[in-house]
């Protein structure tokens, strides 16, 4: 899962950072597209955004109301604009050919560009997998509490949790999320301790299959959309 695929993922390895609570810098991080990770043979897909395209698969994107392409953290990243609601959004119908049951690993970097307050909020990413998975990972203020939060659907429950973390800091931020296939799933943020979710039991929710970066499949009006950057997506059957 996370911890032995991010071996190779930075200089400084994130069972290092995870389990001895080294800081994480951005500064320490490499681009997946340079490391062993890209041969990897669980990489489904993978998105350097420079543009819409898959650079592993043929998963390509769907750019919804004109995200545009800028610098990032590597090399370019998705702008989505800076302001709370910019309803700009990339989006796949594809299941990447994993089901309720397929252990999976969704791996990011996200830079704020508006600062949430109140009780604003942004969904980060959505995937929603041969009507078996429904996982959305979404920051919000929480009146004065900024937080990760991850929805997950599985055996019937609906649950919400969240990682207490302020990233309206202009810096990027790593958010993970594993799944083993059976019972086990984790949020990661940064270093922080990861959270394991506590609703066991593999994915049951009946959706239509969409992947959504930068908004989700329930604000089809962009509500709640994201005021930020994206960059190095990656989505491993494993």
């Amino acid at each position: 899962m996370l911890k032995n695929l991010a071996i190779k993922f930075w200089s400084v390895t994130l069972a290092f950072v995870l389990f001895f609570n080294i800081p994480l810098a951005s500064a320490a991080a490499s681009e997946l597209f340079g490391t062993s990770l890209y041969n990897d043979a669980n990489l489904v897909s993978y998105y350097r955004l420079s543009d819409e395209n898959d650079a592993k698969g043929s998963n390509n994107l769907t750019n919804v109301n004109s995200v545009t392409f800028t610098s990032g953290l590597f090399v370019t990243s998705s702008n989505h604009g800076s302001t709370a609601n910019p309803q700009k959004y990339l989006k796949t119908t594809s299941v990447y050919g994993l089901n309720g049951t397929t252990a999976s690993t969704y791996i990011y970097w996200v830079k704020l560009l508006n600062t949430y307050t109140g009780t604003q909020a942004a969904s980060l990413a959505e995937f929603s997998i041969l009507n078996h998975y429904f996982l959305e990972m979404y920051y919000e203020n929480n009146n004065g509490t900024p937080r990760v939060g991850v929805d997950v659907y599985a055996a019937d429950i609906d649950t919400n949790q969240y990682v207490n973390v302020n990233l309206n800091d202009s810096a990027w931020h790593l958010v993970a999320f594993t799944f083993d296939g059976s019972n086990t799933k984790k949020l990661y943020v940064d270093n922080l301790t990861p959270l394991t979710i506590t609703n066991g039991g593999s994915h049951d929710y009946t959706q239509v299959s969409q992947t959504w970066l930068g908004s989700d499949l329930y604000r089809t009006t962009g509500a709640n959309s994201l005021g930020g950057q994206l960059d190095d997506v990656a989505i491993f059957s494993r």
